[in-house]
């Protein structure tokens, strides 16, 4: 006896080791630095099985610290109290019901002579069905802040990841880890609520029935408790199997289903449907048939939970038949029965925590993987006052080995200067954005801005000072005003007046007022215009308005460098001009850059750099491009489809005959200017 609880007490400590000690959570605290990009390797998809390396152990011994945060720990220490009075009182219900049996059979009483035991006897089955109940209401905020903290934090796990990962990542393989969350955010609950109380029942019961009855019952307690936790044990691993069969089926069922819904207008573009129901019927099929394999392995092993402890309660009766009163056999009886149907809930639960293993692992390996966005100079902002200067010098970049962006890139942008990028598609004018704005680093070389180092500063400091207006609108769900608020460096100032100045720079105001089917421009029916719904990523308006709306957001972000990306790609010809012509207005006194394929937008601005082969090949004005510059020649020529049927005298190369061109760049000087002349009276210059 003395050796089993030696046992008993080994067992709670165990126990106690991963609850009762105070662990620090298991999640990284969340830092104050700032954050910056750095360049990381391929990241595996989630289907991928080697990104769950966590081991079992340290996975349950950190959702035990998580579970038991500073937060949850009253909660925690009032519920394991009443699971202790719950456990005295279920101890001693059936000990009075057998002692009222008793005096009623042996003394032959009326029932209603015996009413306060009759009232005590009432009274503790009363509180042995409330207890439960308050204590399980104590702990759902415990679950709720559980899932709470692990959401925030995959979320901002998520934020933390590169451009790189975001990119190559599947929409459904970065929402299924928050999809998980969910899930395993509330499994704390089964082990306080069940388990728990199941252990200290039987601890308990082990004691209790060697005092009251022998020593031996005891210890047959101790042996059903040691060949139940040996068959938990045994069955652990084919509901793991099952679960982890489920978890690689989950991403590709996930995607599958998301994928029509992102998808819908090029399906039905292509007449597709068919062929994509057919895709995600099989891929459905084969998640529900893991689904159903993971759901009924574990209600399999159930039956063993509850055969068990009947069959331990069996013996138990039968071997003490014949040394039992009618008051301790119904006591006994009472006690053992509430065992067996504790037990079997505890089987449940484990069951349930042993097939969210394999999600544990997947969310806690996500998050114990380290930020891939790290500051190494929070303390060092950068210094801007003005409209600054920017220099790119011998940088060096590419997206993988095999093609190479950019080779010893070098060039200069003067402090005010209004520049565009121009090159054939491919040619990495948006990589230089994204250098800029830090969301990659380069393999060599350095960007400076006002001769810092854009490396070597705060990189919250740099996007504050960087406005970007990208080709993809990207709206979020919700009013035109909280997307284009949603631009602000404060949204807190900002109001329906402000917007409507800058709409009235830029003229959009007139397209803000027909949102709301308004003539009239002005305040009130701009306002009217604003409560507009976007719908889900802007869906709810044409593409045109979605790209107007995500001008106003980018312009105000008031800051003295602007990043234009193909920004009138989506608009007409007439708001096209309007709103270019609000851009020359409010770009002023600001360093801009420009991307466009559309050379016949910048033949005003004051400079140009041409790039091709990850080099600078030529630099100035839109007009002395023309003379200078193959390349730009060549663009320009395409885009604006020049034939020999206006000047016979004159070679110029066709848009089917570009052999020409070399005749073009040695035709005398006055020829070549005639032909300029000739592009500016047909306005294309």
């Amino acid at each position: 006896m003395q050796r089993m609880l030696e046992s008993a007490k080994s067992v709670g400590r165990y126990i106690g080791s991963f609850i009762w000690k105070r662990p620090t959570d298991y999640l990284p605290a969340k830092k104050e630095e700032d954050l910056i990009d750095v360049e990381t390797p391929e990241i595996p998809t989630i289907s991928d099985s080697k990104t769950i390396t966590i081991t079992t152990k340290q996975l349950m011994k950190d959702y035990l610290s998580f579970i038991y945060a500073p937060e949850n720990r009253q909660r925690i220490h009032i519920a394991m109290g009443l699971t202790s009075i719950a456990t005295t009182v279920n101890y001693f219900a059936p000990y009075l019901l057998g002692k009222l049996t008793e005096s009623l059979t042996e003394e032959k009483d009326n029932l209603g002579e015996h009413l306060g035991q009759l009232s005590a006897v009432l009274l503790l089955y009363l509180l042995a069905q409330i207890i439960p109940n308050v204590r399980d209401q104590i702990l759902i905020p415990v679950a709720s802040r559980n899932t709470e903290r692990l959401l925030t934090r995959i979320t901002e796990h998520q934020l933390n990841k590169s451009l790189d990962y975001h990119i190559k990542t599947q929409e459904g393989d970065k929402l299924y880890p928050i999809q998980k969350s969910f899930s395993v955010a509330n499994l704390g609950n089964p082990l306080l609520i069940r388990v728990a109380p199941a252990i200290l029942d039987i601890l308990i019961a082990i004691i209790a029935l060697s005092k009251q009855y022998h020593v031996g019952m005891g210890l047959g307690v101790s042996v059903l408790f040691g060949i139940y936790t040996a068959y938990c044990g045994l069955t652990t691993k084919p509901i793991i199997d099952t679960r982890e069969e489920l978890i690689k089926a989950g991403p590709k069922a996930w995607n599958a289903i998301t994928e029509p819904s992102t998808q819908y207008k090029t399906i039905h573009d292509f007449n597709k449907v068919n062929e994509t129901m057919k895709k995600v019927a099989k891929v459905v099929k084969q998640y529900a048939d893991a689904e159903i394999k993971g759901l009924v392995t574990p209600i399999k092993i159930t039956y063993g939970h509850i055969l068990i402890p009947r069959i331990g309660m069996f013996l138990a009766l039968f071997i003490l038949r014949k040394q039992l009163s009618i008051a301790e056999f119904i006591a006994l009886f009472g006690y053992l029965n509430q065992l067996c149907s504790t037990i079997p809930e505890v089987g449940k639960a484990l069951n349930d925590i042993f097939a969210s293993i394999p999600d544990l692992k997947y969310v806690f390996n996500e998050l114990s993987k380290p930020s891939e966005i790290i500051d190494n100079f929070p303390e060092n902002p950068l210094d801007i006052k003005t409209a600054p200067s920017i220099k790119i010098e011998n940088l060096d970049f590419s997206y993988s080995e095999k093609s190479k962006i950019f080779d010893q890139l070098t060039f200069t942008i003067q402090s005010g200067q209004t520049v565009a990028l121009v090159s054939e598609s491919g040619g990495g004018k948006s990589t230089i954005f994204s250098l800029l704005y830090r969301y990659y680093m380069p393999t060599n070389g350095n960007i400076y801005i006002n001769d810092q180092n854009i490396g070597q500063v705060s990189l919250t400091s740099l996007q504050k000072n960087i406005g970007l207006v990208g080709q993809s609108p990207n709206l979020f769900n919700g009013t035109i005003r909280e997307n284009i608020i949603f631009g602000a460096k404060n949204s807190d100032p900002v109001n329906d007046e402000k917007i409507f100045e800058l709409a009235t720079q830029l003229n959009l105001a007139g397209f803000i007022c027909s949102l709301a089917k308004e003539k009239k421009v002005d305040l009130a029916n701009f306002s009217k215009g604003l409560d507009v719904d976007a719908g889900e990523n802007g869906t709810a308006i044409s593409g045109g308005q979605r790209q107007k709306v995500a001008i106003l957001r980018g312009f105000l972000k008031d800051t003295p460098i602007r990043l234009l990306d193909e920004v009138t790609a989506s608009l007409d010809a007439e708001s096209k001009t309007a709103v270019l012509q609000g851009i020359h207005r409010i770009t002023r006194n600001k360093t801009t850059i420009i991307i466009t394929h559309h050379l016949s937008e910048i033949t005003s601005i004051d400079n140009i750099f041409v790039l091709d082969k990850g080099k600078v090949i030529g630099e100035g004005t839109h007009m002395e491009l023309l003379k200078n510059c193959a390349l730009y020649q060549n663009l320009w020529l395409k885009q604006n489809k020049f034939e020999e049927k206006e000047d016979k005298n004159i070679p110029i190369p066709s848009i089917k005959n570009f052999s020409v061109f070399n005749k073009f760049c040695n035709t005398p000087a006055p020829d070549k200017n005639r032909i300029i002349k000739r592009s500016v009276s047909l306005g294309h210059l």
